[in-house]
């Protein structure tokens, strides 16, 4: 009887302090408008750190190769679950504060013009259409029934994102670039200081006597690779408030990038730094607008351009044994290296012959599960390495296209403001494209990897530039039309009367 009593007192308790605390979330995000977006991705970038740290993760070398232990105490588990609690519970307050303040006198003060906010709210029904089509739409129309929270939790953080974004004071841009510098940093710090949580060992490296691989605080090395190579090229794209100290910042990404090793991100990475130099190149820095189908054109040049050569040196590095391994018969299911090409072939197979038993609706949620992979062999395919593939396999034709309308959205913003940003927005497109073709980078349902972060940076940085208003800028903010830190030109007044 005490001890139903006890469990009782505690569990009201309990629901008291949770209350309480959604709603000063909500007076907080009701009275600081202007830094909620700020405060909500660094506090993701903050937890998705300290998860991996409290993990108590060990990577180490085994008989059967590479193996991660988790050596975290059940403390640690409950305290990385209690902040992801806290961090899903104040997003949700976020959302609930936005609807308020419709009932209130405040109105918010929109950081974009009216046409601005219409296409924010296209982004917003579009990504929502596409988050329902290929999270929740296969548990009752796919043949494979399969649920867990992780397809509910995440929808409240990306929407109290999205709406936070309306309303950022600060610099979005700027707030993003300051969640993926966390990461990069903190991983830079656990390589030297938690050696065996941050280094892969015994890794068949490209660099010449040294054998590891830099996992950082993400859970791959390919996460932290999409990470480090958005920000380097991010760098190079906004002009720095402080030189020395953006310097520094990219110097650091530099240097994750390359321990990383992520043959996709480094190449998505080179693709990007070659579109800024071409671009700025070709057009200068001179923010004079440009027809869309021009801009397009020479998106597509430069793409296929970057693919070939990214594919070249590939080639003739990163897989010498290529040429040689295609020459005999490979069962899919034998695969020893699945990060290699010949390894993905027989995922994206898989993946096509999954998906063609249900087209419509795919093969559902457990596709890409543990006891699936397991008795397919391909156990270490986490998912297609194909973003379309990814979206068709999993949720079939009903989630692909939603996936495109979703991605038309983007483009389109990615195209407005490709003459404002001298060509940074192309670029970060193109690294989205380019990692699309071997990589997942938009996951949906995660929040607290590295592919989110840089599809977060993707997509804010070319929705900001393409609809922010500059006439409506505060004085704190960065700068919605920035200019590049280096340049073949002198800077130019913008067409619209903001000196930079």
């Amino acid at each position: 009887m005490i001890e139903i009593t006890i469990l009782a007192a505690g569990t009201l308790l309990l629901l008291a302090l949770s209350f309480a605390g959604a709603t000063l979330v909500a007076y907080l995000s009701y009275t600081f408008q202007g830094r909620v977006f700020q405060a909500l991705i660094l506090a993701v970038a903050s937890v998705s750190v300290l998860r991996i740290l409290l993990s108590g993760r060990v990577l180490r070398l085994g008989d059967s190769g590479l193996e991660m232990l988790q050596e975290g105490d059940m403390g640690s588990t409950l305290l990385g679950k209690a902040m992801l609690l806290v961090l899903v519970g104040s997003a949700f307050s976020i959302c609930i504060a936005w609807w308020l303040w419709r009932f209130s006198n405040k109105r918010p003060r929109n950081r974009y013009s009216t046409a601005g906010i219409a296409e924010i709210n296209k982004l917003i029904w579009s990504f929502l259409l596409y988050y329902f089509a290929f999270s929740l739409l296969p548990l009752a129309f796919a043949p494979h029934f399969d649920f867990h929270v992780s397809l509910v939790y995440p929808l409240f953080v990306w929407l109290a994102l999205l709406l936070a974004l309306r309303t950022s004071a600060v610099d979005p841009v700027l707030a993003v670039r300051q969640a993926l510098g966390l990461i990069v940093l903190c991983s830079l710090a656990a390589a030297v200081a938690m050696p065996a949580l941050a280094l892969q060992p015994g890794y068949q490296s490209l660099i010449p006597g040294f054998s590891m691989r830099l996992w950082g605080v993400a859970a791959s090395a390919n996460t932290l690779g999409s990470v480090a190579g958005t920000l380097l090229v991010m760098q190079f794209i906004v002009k720095p408030r402080s030189t020395l100290r953006h310097h520094m910042l990219t110097a650091c990404a530099l240097t994750a990038l390359v321990l990383t090793q992520s043959k996709s991100a480094i190449g998505g990475a080179l693709v990007g730094l070659a579109i800024l130099f071409a671009w700025r190149i070709w057009y200068g820095t001179s923010t004079k607008r440009i027809s869309v189908a021009r801009a397009m054109a020479g998106a597509a040049i430069l793409f296929l351009l970057g693919a070939f050569v990214l594919f070249a040196v590939w080639l003739a590095v990163s897989e010498p044994t290529l040429l040689s391994s295609l020459q005999r018969s490979l069962d899919p299911r034998a695969v020893g290296g699945l990060s290699t090409m010949t390894g993905r072939y027989a995922i994206w197979d898989y993946a096509i012959q999954r998906g063609m038993v249900s087209p419509i609706f795919g093969h559902g949620l457990s596709m890409w599960d543990l006891q699936t992979r397991l008795a397919t062999g391909l156990s270490g395919a986490v998912h297609a390495h194909n973003q379309f593939l990814q979206a068709f396999s999993r949720a079939g034709l009903v989630g692909l296209a939603a996936m495109l309308l979703l991605l038309v959205f983007i483009v389109r913003n990615a195209l407005r403001s490709a003459s404002h940003t001298s060509g940074g927005s192309l670029a970060l497109l193109v690294i989205f494209l380019v990692r699309a073709i071997s990589e997942v980078p938009l996951q949906p349902n995660g929040i607290l990897g590295g592919e989110f972060f840089s599809f977060v940076a993707f997509l804010v940085y070319t929705t900001d530039r393409a609809l922010h208003a500059p006439r409506a800028v505060p004085p704190d903010v960065e700068g919605a039309v920035p200019q590049p830190c280096w340049s073949i030109r002198p800077p130019l007044n913008d067409a619209r009367g903001l000196a930079r």
